[in-house]
C-alpha cells in the first residue's frame, strides 16, 4: 500500500499542481529581494513529486509540465537549478518518463545545459585543481539514463553534440567519467552515431582514455574492431606509434580484466591482428609475443589460459616470422603445452607447434 506521503502527492497532482509550482518558479525569480528563497522551497517541492509511483508519473509526462520545466531551468542558478536538475535527473531513472521527456526536448536541452556547465567551469577552475559540480553528475546522470537500451536516442544525443562534452569530463578524470564512458561506447557502436566519436580523435581516445579502464576496455577494443571493418581509414590511425603502444599495454594490462571479459577482448584483438598484417607486424615488432608470453606466464587457470595461446597462435599467423619463432623459442613453449594439463591446452600447443614448424619449412 502506498504510505501517506504517496497519497499526498498523489492528491495535488491531480490537481495540477506541477504546473503551477513550476509557473511559480518564474513569477518569484523576478523578486530580487525575497524571490530565491522562494524557488529553493518550490524546487525541494518538486524534488518531493518525483518518487517512483505511476500516478505522479502520469501527470509528469504532460508536455506543458515538461516544456515549462526546461524553460525555466535556464534561467536559475545556484542550489534552485541544481534541485531542478535533480528532478530532471530522478525523472529521466524511470523508462517511462523517458520518451516523454524526449517529446519535450530534453535531449537538446540536457546537451545545452552541459556545454553551459563546461564553458563555466573552464572559466572559473583555469588556474587550480578541476571540482566536478552536481549540476554536472545531475546532467551526465541523466544523458546516461535516457541513453539507456535506446540506440534511437543515443543517435540523436551524438547529433547534438554530446560527444565532445563527455570526452572533456572523461579527461578530466572526475566521477561523472563513469557514466560518459558507457554512453561514448554504445555511440562508438551505433551504426549511424559513429562518425561523431570517430572524427572528434576517435580512435585515441579508445586507446589512451577506455582501454585503462578495466570495466569498459573490453567495449573499446569492440568499437576498434567494428569501425576498422567499414572504414579502412582506421588501419592508418591504428599503426601511430602512440596506438601501437597503447595496443600492446591492451595485452599487458589484460591480466588485470576478469576472465570471461579478458576472452572477449582478446578475440577481439586477435581479429584486429587477422584483418590486418601491418598492424600485427607493428606490434611484434615492439615485443607484443614477449608481453603475451608473459601473460602465459603469470596465468594460473588453464580455463583463461585459452584464449591466451589462441591469441598467440594468431600472431604467429599472421605475421609468418621465422627468427620471432626461434627468438622467443616458441616450439619449446608449444611443447610444454602438449604436456600441459588440460585437453584443450594440450590440443592448442599441438597447433602451436604445427603453425612453426610449417613456417621454418617454408623459410628453408
Amino acid at each position: 500500500m502506498p504510505n501517506m506521503k504517496i497519497n499526498f502527492c498523489r492528491l495535488w497532482a491531480r490537481s495540477g499542481i506541477l504546473y503551477s509550482l513550476i509557473k511559480c518558479i518564474g513569477l518569484f525569480y523576478k523578486d530580487k529581494e525575497d524571490g530565491e528563497d522562494y524557488v529553493i522551497m518550490i524546487t525541494e517541492i518538486l524534488i518531493t513529486f518525483t518518487r517512483s509511483d505511476h500516478v505522479l508519473h502520469r501527470h509528469w509526462s504532460q508536455l506543458n509540465v515538461l516544456g515549462e520545466l526546461f524553460s525555466i531551468v535556464r534561467k536559475l542558478k545556484g542550489k534552485s537549478k541544481t534541485n531542478v536538475l535533480n528532478v530532471i535527473n530522478r525523472l529521466s531513472s524511470n523508462m517511462i518518463m523517458c520518451k516523454p521527456l524526449q517529446k519535450a526536448g530534453a535531449i537538446e536541452h540536457l546537451v545545452r545545459l552541459l556545454k553551459s556547465e563546461r564553458r563555466k567551469q573552464m572559466q572559473t577552475n583555469s588556474a587550480g585543481p578541476v571540482q566536478e559540480h552536481p549540476n554536472v553528475q545531475y546532467l551526465i546522470h541523466a544523458i546516461y539514463n535516457m541513453s539507456l537500451l535506446s540506440p534511437h536516442r543515443v543517435k540523436i544525443f551524438a547529433q547534438v553534440g554530446v560527444v565532445p562534452l563527455l570526452e572533456h569530463y572523461v579527461k578530466l578524470g572526475l566521477s561523472s567519467a563513469i557514466l560518459s564512458l558507457p554512453v561514448l561506447c554504445d555511440i562508438g557502436l551505433h551504426s549511424s552515431a559513429k562518425k561523431y566519436f570517430k572524427k572528434n580523435d576517435g580512435v585515441n581516445f579508445i586507446i589512451q582514455e577506455i582501454f585503462p579502464n578495466m570495466y569498459h576496455c573490453m567495449q573499446g577494443m569492440k568499437i576498434l574492431r567494428f569501425w576498422l571493418t567499414s572504414d579502412e581509414r582506421i588501419e592508418s590511425k591504428l599503426l601511430l606509434e602512440d596506438n601501437i603502444y597503447g595496443l600492446k599495454q591492451f595485452v599487458i594490462n589484460s591480466s588485470n580484466v576478469p576472465g570471461n571479459f579478458k576472452q572477449v577482448a582478446l578475440d577481439d584483438l586477435q581479429y584486429l591482428i587477422k584483418s590486418s598484417k601491418k598492424i600485427c607486424k607493428a606490434l611484434v615488432d615492439i615485443d607484443l609475443i614477449g608481453a603475451v608470453i608473459s601473460l602465459i606466464e603469470q596465468e594460473l587457470s588453464i580455463g583463461r589460459l585459452v584464449p591466451i595461446i589462441r591469441f598467440l597462435i594468431q600472431i604467429i599467423r599472421t605475421c609468418k616470422d621465422p627468427e620471432k619463432i626461434i627468438e622467443y623459442d616458441i616450439i619449446g613453449l608449444a611443447k610444454d603445452f602438449e604436456h600441459g594439463a588440460g585437453v584443450m591446452v594440450q590440443a592448442l600447443g599441438e597447433d602451436l607447434k604445427n603453425q612453426c614448424n610449417q613456417i621454418l619449412q617454408n623459410k628453408d
